[in-house]
């Protein structure tokens, strides 16, 4: 996975913690590489349907997930990681569930 492009597809996020404003969606990669999606209103089970895409260098990156409030100020509702050796086999990994550590859950 050196020197190879990562595309990340953000589908949905369900059941985020009650309070939730405005949802949206910030993935990083490494420490030198970040995204961020629109935003979705008024909803608590938001639907993004967007494509992130990311140059891996090492294959060893973290990839932190972030959910984000965007209310009056912005918090994190929930978070979780992807490690790339999980996906090393270069297949298309579609329609997956990853719980986030606050509440709720976001499938890519």
């Amino acid at each position: 996975m050196e020197n190879s492009p990562l595309s990340i597809s953000i589908i949905e996020a369900r059941d985020l913690p009650r309070g939730t404003v405005n949802p949206y969606v910030v993935i990083s990669v490494g420490s030198s590489q970040q995204q961020k999606s629109d935003f979705a209103e008024g909803t608590t089970d938001p639907i993004f349907n967007e494509v992130m895409n990311f140059d891996i260098t090492t294959g060893k990156e973290d990839v932190q997930v972030r959910v984000i409030s965007k209310d009056m100020i912005e918090k994190e509702v929930g978070s979780c990681s992807l490690h790339l050796d999980d996906y090393n086999d270069q297949y298309r990994h579609e329609n997956e569930w990853k719980n986030l550590d606050k509440g709720g859950r976001i499938k890519f």
